[in-house]
């Protein structure tokens, strides 16, 4: 959102304590870029937003916004108005303003990042209520989607998507610019729901893997005998569909560990000793 001239429609402390209480009603929240850390935000300013109110007497029906607003008069009708046809008391340009005033929470970063390392480059979730002005892009996450929007922020906060960013924004001078282009281009990882489980196992003779278990769908076991000094190791693949053949047993057992205070350590070490004789 641009206002065009952020210092007519701050709203401080001593212009609050003069409102009236329709006046209250046209103030909103807003973020800012120097309010972003990481993970989270820390602050926020007050602002006057009237492009909603259906004014026909500006003086009359909010004289405290009127006389605010007097010594700026000059300077907001000088504002590039987007050709929209603005009052002298609204703000320039609404960009996203629907999308912002929704009860979405928004990953946010600032649309210029000066930084020294990778490390500098945070991104921080914004609350419902709070809209943002042109310094702070914002992204959003769509309801289709099933990954929660904190899990996309943990994502873009680890390390490795850092050091892409580092490397794939156009930086110049160490100042990264984060607009709509370079931030579709992150490579998101989603989550895969479906449910899954894989092993390999490595040794000196060959290698075992298994993928998936009975109760999801067939279970493949795969065992390679390595051939030296060198060959295509043989490979012998036993797949097996069935029920879980096992939960039963194991929660049995986990019951007859847990009362008796034992542990598996014996079992570790046959699995073992059993291992080795493939791999």
């Amino acid at each position: 959102m641009v206002s065009g001239f952020d210092k007519a429609f701050i709203c401080n402390d001593i212009l609050y304590s003069k409102l009236n209480k329709i006046e209250k009603k046209y103030l909103v929240s807003i973020v800012k870029s120097k309010h972003l850390i990481k993970y989270k935000f820390i602050n926020s300013q007050k602002y006057i937003l009237l492009n909603d109110a259906n004014i026909k007497n500006f003086k009359k029906e909010f004289p405290n916004f009127y006389n605010h607003f007097e010594p700026f008069k000059t300077k907001l009708l000088e504002r590039y108005d987007y050709k929209n046809g603005i009052n002298y008391w609204d703000w320039s340009f609404l960009r996203s303003y629907k999308l912002q005033k929704t009860d979405q929470k928004k990953i946010c970063i600032p649309c210029k990042l000066r930084i020294k390392s990778y490390e500098d480059i945070n991104f921080s979730l914004v609350d419902e209520k709070y809209l943002l002005t042109q310094d702070v892009t914002s992204i959003f996450i769509n309801k289709e989607l099933k990954e929660d929007i904190r899990y996309i922020l943990g994502f873009l906060n680890s390390s490795v998507v850092k050091k892409w960013i580092f490397i794939n924004n156009n930086n110049r001078g160490n100042v990264l610019e984060f607009s709509e282009e370079p931030l579709k281009n992150i490579p998101i990882k989603l989550i895969d729901w479906k449910n899954k489980f894989e092993a390999n196992i490595i040794g000196s003779k060959g290698s075992l893997h298994v993928n998936c278990l009975c109760k999801w769908g067939p279970s493949t076991l795969t065992l390679r005998k390595r051939i030296l000094p060198s060959g295509k190791p043989k490979e012998v693949v036993n797949i097996r569909a069935s029920k879980d053949p096992t939960w039963e047993k194991e929660e049995k057992y986990f019951k007859k560990i847990s009362r008796k205070n034992l542990n598996n350590f014996r079992n570790d070490l046959v699995i073992k000793k059993t291992l080795r004789q493939f791999i």
